[in-house]
């Protein structure tokens, strides 16, 4: 798979709709909630939605950062599905091998 890095959080506005219509919960945290639907393309996807509330830009980024790096690392686009993680308050207060851990866990469901 070539660059599939770069494409793994490219979405349209068509694709978002849509896969806001198509997702289910697959888990919900006290961190994020992660919502996923069939892969529209031949790997899976993460839509990130960090919302104000979360904190400063450098703190929503950040989350951004480590579920992206979590998302390819893992190889979990090869799991076929589409993924949106919303993001609560408390996510940034969370240690990454938290995060990781229960994002880890609830792919797990998926196979």
């Amino acid at each position: 798979m070539s660059r599939i890095s770069a494409k793994l959080t490219k979405f349209t506005p068509q694709e978002i709709k849509q896969l806001y219509q198509d997702a289910y919960a697959l888990t919900r945290t006290v961190y994020f909630v992660l919502l996923v639907s069939p892969a529209t393309k031949d790997y899976g996807r993460i839509l990130l939605v960090a919302p104000k509330h979360i904190g400063t830009a450098p703190e929503r980024n950040k989350l951004k950062r480590q579920f992206r790096s979590i998302f390819y690392e893992e190889k979990l686009f090869e799991h076929g599905y589409d993924c949106i993680v919303i993001f609560k308050k408390r996510a940034s207060e969370a240690p990454f091998e938290t995060l990781k851990s229960i994002l880890l866990e609830a792919f797990k469901k998926l196979d």
